[in-house]
């Protein structure tokens, strides 16, 4: 969290540096430090370019999401949820990441108190995890069946569907 920059213009050397950082930052508790970090990263990372690279820049965009949220800029982190989908969406990968982000835009536009979009958002995710490849399947899939089901309790509970809700949450645990 304390390192000092490598002397390089290299723009992706630069943002895996304060990527790395940032995400000390973090575990220390500094979470300004992670988000000016996670910025920096991010405006080095748009310059570096490189389709080998994008994964590693979806997960730069996904810590800075997560960031924003915790800073209660929850426009800013629905915007970078999008960006993450649809970035995902445009390169045609099936990455555990879009899924990801899809419940994450459910949980935002959720919290916003609009149920339908985030009923929307939830439908998406889900879609994206059946069409999810075997890799990422075997690797992640309880996981990614757990989220579905928090988030579907989550959006049951807000429709007054209580005791559904109860039934998914003891599932997803």
């Amino acid at each position: 969290a304390d390192a000092t920059p490598p002397d390089t213009t290299a723009a992706w050397t630069l943002a895996e540096f304060f990527h790395k950082r940032a995400r000390a930052a973090g575990e220390l508790g500094r979470a300004d430090q992670r988000y000016q970090d996670l910025l920096r990263a991010s405006e080095y990372a748009k310059t570096a370019g490189g389709i080998f690279k994008e994964n590693q820049r979806n997960r730069l965009l996904q810590d800075l999401a997560g960031s924003l949220r915790s800073r209660g800029e929850y426009q800013k982190s629905f915007e970078t949820y999008q960006q993450i989908r649809d970035r995902e969406d445009a390169i045609g990968w099936n990455s555990g990441r879009r899924f990801w982000a899809a419940a994450r835009l459910a949980g935002l536009v959720r919290d916003r108190g609009d149920i339908i979009t985030a009923r929307e958002q939830i439908e998406q995710a889900a879609e994206h995890l059946r069409r999810a490849s075997a890799r990422s399947w075997e690797r992640y899939g309880s996981n990614y069946t757990a989220i579905i089901n928090l988030h579907l309790a989550y959006q049951l509970e807000a429709e007054g569907k209580f005791r559904e809700a109860e039934t998914l949450l003891r599932g997803a645990i």
